[in-house]
């Protein structure tokens, strides 16, 4: 995320305090899995990385930057490199100091060249994974039709060959259920039984149910077939928006132990890492090794390390596993049971 001096609505929202408003700005994921968010205050010169998930924080003074041309990051493992002309910089926070440690790299060492390599693959991906189609977010009518279906300003949320969520605009005239009442200070709809929709300016809708058994039910608003739905233990639909990490665990290294080497060697095989990320591992120990892992493999590297007398720690991210699901059951399961519910209260049956 950059600014820039057009404006260009992507369909989502960030909410952080303390943003400078004259600013550049950049997001990211390390391949630890942390989200960092930097910031840079053209006026006071100052670099700030916060952690998007912990809440951690740190900055620094920098008058070297060169916001033109705009110096470009790699988020890398454990850490941000700022890539700029000459000069590239690892930028590594200390949230407990709130300071950022500043230091000069080599653009041929092995962590940069294959840092950018992926960065470079991610990018090529973007546009083959988004296709770009409409967010539906002005959305001024919610109501149920007469046939069960739910509609956003005349778009009819319905499932087709039991395999495919559609978001599709009907022309026809269609007679009305139950329709919300729109509350429009704050873009809710509330129905009469007590069940609400919130719609939300990044694109998506929250449908909560009067029903304390019905968990809530997330929309991404995709005009089409490019669409998905989730409550917070199941998924369906286009698997672009699935967030894979989510319920699984993280794993800390507290302590090395007397064979570095050996315990090297034991990151790598069981995650992937290069030689010199687990090498930068063992050496900052106490650390995190990944922050997203799957809870068996972690407790296999867990074994593992304490095979060659080296410590670590799982700990269990906010959130339940969610269960991917066919887009029928999870229609029938939860949008179904939600529209049933309220033509239920409205018949008094």
């Amino acid at each position: 995320l950059r600014k820039k001096q057009q404006k260009r609505d992507k369909g989502w929202e960030l909410l952080l305090s303390a943003v400078p408003m004259n600013g550049c700005y950049e997001i990211g994921m390390t391949a630890a899995g942390n989200i960092l968010f930097l910031s840079f205050d053209l006026q006071r010169k100052e670099l700030r990385i916060t952690d998007l998930q912990t809440g951690g924080w740190a900055s620094a003074a920098f008058p070297q930057w060169r916001s033109r041309p705009y110096p470009e990051f790699l988020f890398l493992d454990h850490f941000t490199w700022l890539v700029g002309n000459p000069d590239v910089l690892s930028l590594i926070p200390d949230y407990s100091s709130h300071t950022i440690h500043v230091q000069k790299e080599q653009r041929n060492s092995e962590l940069f060249i294959q840092g950018y390599a992926r960065r470079q693959r991610e990018l090529n991906d973007i546009p083959a994974s988004w296709p770009g189609v409409q967010i539906l977010k002005n959305v001024s009518e919610v109501f149920i039709s007469t046939d069960d279906h739910l509609y956003f300003n005349g778009h009819r949320l319905e499932i087709k060959n039991k395999a495919e969520f559609h978001l599709e605009f009907h022309s026809a005239a269609v007679r009305r259920k139950e329709k919300a009442k729109n509350l429009r200070s704050s873009n809710s709809f509330s129905f009469r039984d007590g069940s609400g929709i919130v719609v939300y300016p990044a694109g998506y809708a929250c449908l909560t149910s009067s029903d304390a058994s019905i968990e809530p039910i997330y929309i991404i608003l995709q005009l089409g077939n490019f669409l998905a739905m989730a409550t917070h233990s199941s998924f369906a639909g286009h698997a672009f928006f699935h967030n894979r990490a989510y319920g699984e665990v993280k794993i800390i290294l507290q302590d090395a132990g007397p064979y570095s080497l050996k315990a090297i060697k034991i990151i790598m095989d069981h995650t992937g890492l290069s030689l010199a990320v687990a090498k930068y591992i063992v050496d900052g120990a106490p650390g995190v090794i990944t922050n997203h892992i799957k809870a068996a493999d972690a407790a296999a590297l867990q074994q593992a390390l304490e095979g060659v007398e080296a410590i670590s720690v799982i700990e269990q991210q906010p959130g339940m596993a969610q269960q991917v699901i066919p887009p029928a059951h999870f229609y029938e399961e939860n949008i179904t049971k939600f529209i049933d519910h309220i033509g239920n209260h409205a018949t008094g049956t």
